[in-house]
């Protein structure tokens, strides 16, 4: 038997990052550069870094949001700290209150406080090298233990009187520097300017986020810059959307927003246009961390329909690096959460529509039976008129649905596909499949619905018969609260998995379970809500013919029937298989050909003779068989003797002959009973007439007291059975 490895977690990437939500948070060091800007950001840090005159100066850097302008910023201060002459401070307006005065008085304080680590580290470096008197020698050590002290009792006035007595007698400078961030606005201004009097380094600040401010708030950034931008030494690199801040200052001293940041900024610059090539490469590299741990299959048809998605979606919606994030934090949580269950490329296509296109999102998912075609009783007028609303009110998105759900191309564009694409939808994890389509939306699977992943475990754990022979036990004891067993959903999912069945060499046993467990679980629990009456026999016959229909190699197929019916004692099941294809050879002329001849005629008759061998074995057992039909039928046409042999025997076994009748039903269903068992007496009746069967019966009703109430219920079978025929 090949030998099965579970998905091994090396293979996948790494799976922290792929967990984990994209940030969104700009770009740190110019190694992280993505979108080409560290060039544009070290033109700008070499042109301040020349700039020789002593006065200040306002640079601009314009884009809209999300196209990497703190990437920018970030990248520029990174070049900049490389020069011991710059110092930086860095300004976000944004974290601030929207108190009136607040952010003119937060800029104040920010600055005031930078300026002075600025020339308490120039004092510490003159006394290093012993440049100052001892007084201000003292009065620096004072300092340092004062400052501290002063940040956590600014608020006692004794102590603020004593501490200014103790420090001014030794150093003035010492108590401007403590007390300027107490003191009102203009005081403050011109203690900043003594303060760049003593500093010989030119000091950047970095404004960032103004067009996040309400509009109020954007205005008085622009006030404090004007009046206070003159500062000698100082210069402003601040960052906006042009658009957003000009309209917040249309009206503020001339009638035009961009006229005003005219006479604040004296170097407006455009950030470089982010090229498409970009983008691409950051989606795509993204996109591909979740196709590597996902271990997504890619193939010819995936990928045409990727291209169609790239062209009606990701390139009308994603344009920037926040459009990319924002898209893969949901995707990527989201998509673990099934991505065993679903297609990759559809649940890509259908995350952007939900994200960027909410509406249509939610006229999909609502509206979802018509867009998979499970509404088969629905007037054609209605889908009709239904589809031409949409045409008119998504037109730009036609192609994206039609592709998405094939269906809906007869009424959208005129085309058709039917209904034998089904199967590969579902077996392809497709959005439009019917079975799969709620998972899309309700990220997870309906009650009973088995996951790829489980599946894939179950078979890399079987490797013995008695393994499979003892899940499908307890598959048909265990009973979800819809009324179906495990069995009703693990058969369907396993005929789509057929391929893997058979590279894992599993084939055999699985024909082998079939043979050994057909008609055996019998309940009308797990008949298809379709009403066409499926049951699990039929089920299990599906898996069969998937499981054997790439067998090309005849003598390897009849070695695994044979296998099968050596090792099972189900004479129902092995009857009806050999009865198909006895037909299908011509040994029942009255009957027509219900499968192709999958076995030759020799191989037919090895088959036949090992199944009349263990009908001999258990005649006193025939009636202890589920659905013994089949097998009284065979027996009837191809060994007659046999056949009477057996009806011989029941005609002396009162209960052993009630059981017979029992078990001989077929399905049936009425509007006004739903689906139910009905006796099928044909296989008896070739034996005996059913007015005789019936006499038989009553007989026994009357003379047997123990077997009176079966005999009864049976009479009662026989009567409704004659109603339903009529």
């Amino acid at each position: 038997m090949k030998k099965r490895h579970s998905r091994v977690e090396k293979h996948m990437g790494n799976t922290n990052t792929i967990r984990s939500f994209c940030d969104d948070l700009p770009k740190i060091t110019v190694n992280d550069d993505l979108l080409g800007l560290a060039e544009f950001a070290k033109a700008i840090a070499n042109g301040i870094t020349f700039h020789k005159n002593e006065s200040g100066v306002v640079i601009s850097i314009n884009a809209p949001w999300g196209y990497g302008k703190t990437s920018c910023l970030n990248f520029i201060k990174g070049y900049l700290q490389q020069d011991q002459n710059i110092e930086i401070l860095d300004f976000n307006p944004w974290c601030l209150s929207d108190n009136k005065n607040d952010i003119v008085i937060k800029f104040l304080h920010s600055l005031g406080s930078k300026l002075q680590d600025m020339l308490q580290s120039k004092e510490t470096e003159s006394i290093k090298n012993k440049k100052l008197p001892w007084n201000e020698k003292l009065s620096h050590k004072h300092f340092l233990h004062l400052k501290k002290c002063w940040n956590h009792k600014h608020d006692n006035n004794n102590f603020n009187v004593l501490w200014k007595g103790i420090l001014g007698y030794f150093s003035a400078t010492a108590v401007e520097q403590l007390e300027k961030q107490y003191l009102d606005i203009d005081l403050q201004k011109r203690q900043i300017e003594r303060l760049l009097l003593k500093i010989d380094k030119r000091l950047v600040i970095f404004i960032d986020d103004l067009d996040r401010l309400p509009k109020e708030e954007i205005r008085q950034v622009f006030r404090f810059m004007k009046a206070i931008a003159d500062f000698n030494f100082i210069t402003y690199v601040v960052a906006f959307d042009n658009v957003v801040v000009s309209k917040a200052l249309d009206g503020e001293f001339c009638d035009s927003g961009y006229d005003y940041i005219k006479k604040i900024v004296q170097v407006p610059l455009e950030l470089p246009k982010i090229y498409q090539e970009n983008i691409d490469s950051i989606f795509h590299k993204k996109l591909n961390a979740l196709i590597n741990y996902s271990q997504y299959e890619i193939t010819k048809e995936k990928q045409q329909r990727f291209m169609l998605y790239n062209t009606e979606l990701i390139k009308k919606h994603i344009e920037n690096i926040r459009d990319i994030n924002r898209l893969f934090n949901s995707f990527t949580l989201n998509y673990l959460q099934v991505y065993n269950d679903v297609d990759l490329v559809d649940f890509l296509a259908i995350e952007i529509i939900r994200v960027f296109e909410p509406n249509l999102y939610f006229e999909i998912r609502d509206n979802l039976s018509l867009y998979t075609g499970d509404r088969p009783f629905m007037a054609k007028s209605e889908k009709e008129e239904y589809f031409n609303n949409l045409k008119n009110k998504y037109a730009e998105y036609i192609d994206f649905i039609t592709e998405m759900f094939p269906v809906t191309n007869a009424l959208l564009k005129g085309g058709a596909y039917g209904p034998e694409w089904a199967d590969s939808w579902n077996k392809d994890k497709r959005i439009c499949s019917i079975e799969r389509s709620n998972i899309y939306f309700s990220l997870k699977l309906p009650i009973g619905e088995i996951s790829d992943k489980e599946v894939i475990e179950f078979l890399q754990s079987i490797s013995k018969q008695k393994d499979l022979d003892n899940a499908v036990l307890q598959w048909a004891k265990e009973k979800y609260s819809n009324g179906h067993t495990k069995l009703f959903y693990w058969v369907p999912k396993l005929e789509l998995f057929a391929d893997k069945i058979s590279e894992y060499e599993l084939v055999e046993l699985f024909v082998s379970t079939i043979f050994k467990f057909k008609n055996s679980f019998v309940s009308i629990g797990d008949m298809d809500d379709s009403g066409l009456l499926i049951n699990n026999d039929l089920r299990f016959l599906g898996l069969y013919n998937a499981l054997t229909k790439n067998i090309k190699d005849e003598v390897k197929l009849f070695g695994i029937i044979k296998n099968a019916v050596v090792n099972s004692d189900n004479l129902s099941a092995i009857a009806e298989f050999v009865l198909s294809h006895a037909i299908s050879h011509g040994l029942f002329p009255n009957m027509k050909d219900q499968v192709l001849p999958t076995i030759t005629k020799e191989h037919y008759f090895e088959l036949e003779t090992l199944l009349l061998d263990k009908i001999r074995k258990h005649i006193k057992e025939i009636h202890t068989l589920s659905k013994p039909t089949r097998l009284l039928q065979f027996i009837n046409v191809r060994c007659g003797a046999l056949y009477n042999r057996i009806m011989d025997y029941y005609m002396t076994q009162d209960e052993q002959f009630l059981t017979l009748i029992e078990n001989c039903y077929s399905y049936a269903s009425s509007s006004s009973e739903g689906t139910f068992r009905i006796l099928s007496l044909w296989p008896i009746t070739a034996y005996i007439s059913e007015d005789k069967l019936i006499e038989k019966v009553q007989d026994i009703a009357k003379n047997k007291p123990k077997l009176k109430a079966k005999a009864d219920n049976i009479l009662k079978g026989i009567e409704k059975a004659k109603e339903f025929h009529k």
